[in-house]
């Protein structure tokens, strides 16, 4: 069976001006990322990309700290003298507590807005 896409020029269209609201909703809707306007204020993009990565790397830097691998082993007395289930553990509670920071932090806040899912 041999699917038929829609061609642009065969769609409908509305032939009439846009009025303000319209216009007003297309550019909220559409706006352009202050991503694309390279060269313009390069400081300010860098500091946007950074405050995606900076909660990984605080997270990074508190599950590498040789205490936690003591502290786990005290709360799973099963998996103490586990490396590889020491990092495991780690890796899955820094997984869950980035996608908390993701999704309940963020949603309070209008920053941010780089850190959405593809």
């Amino acid at each position: 069976m041999l699917l038929e896409a829609d061609y642009i020029k065969s769609l409908p269209y509305d032939s009439k001006e846009n009025n303000i609201e319209e216009i007003k909703l297309a550019k909220k809707l559409f706006v352009t990322s202050k991503k694309t306007e390279i060269g313009k204020n390069i400081f300010g993009i860098i500091c946007s990309e950074l405050k995606s990565v900076i909660p990984v790397g605080i997270i990074i830097l508190v599950f590498n700290i040789p205490q936690i691998n003591t502290l786990i082993g005290n709360f799973i007395p099963a998996i103490a003298n586990n490396t590889f289930l020491i990092v495991l553990t780690k890796t899955l509670v820094g997984m869950l507590v980035y996608w908390l920071y993701l999704h309940f932090y963020l949603s309070k806040t209008d920053g941010l807005t780089i850190i959405e899912p593809i």
